[in-house]
């Protein structure tokens, strides 16, 4: 099996970097993130429900970065995710 290239492992830290602002932006105890972005308030339960999917992504994404083992399933799916969030910030 091939390795990750270096870049590859570097794009995939900075992304999760990236997700722990997210998951500071959604935890329900902190609103002052979302207030200074713009985003409504919501129910605990969906800003949960968020933050434990983003920081997932976040902490799968620097376990492939640190095994530069390529797991194609888990980076088409969240490469599809990322590019559906990007054009939904594009279109809305």
């Amino acid at each position: 099996m091939k390795l990750l290239e270096k870049w590859m492992r570097w794009t995939l830290i900075g992304t999760s970097v990236y997700n722990m602002f997210g998951v500071l932006i959604f935890i329900p105890l902190i609103s002052f993130g979302r207030k200074l972005i713009g985003l409504p308030d919501a129910h605990p339960f969906y800003l949960w429900l968020v933050t434990i999917w983003i920081g997932s992504f976040g902490v799968l994404y620097v376990w492939v970065a640190w095994t530069a083992r390529p797991e194609r399933a888990f980076l088409m799916i969240a490469a599809i995710g990322k590019f559906g969030l990007f054009c939904l910030m594009l279109i809305f």
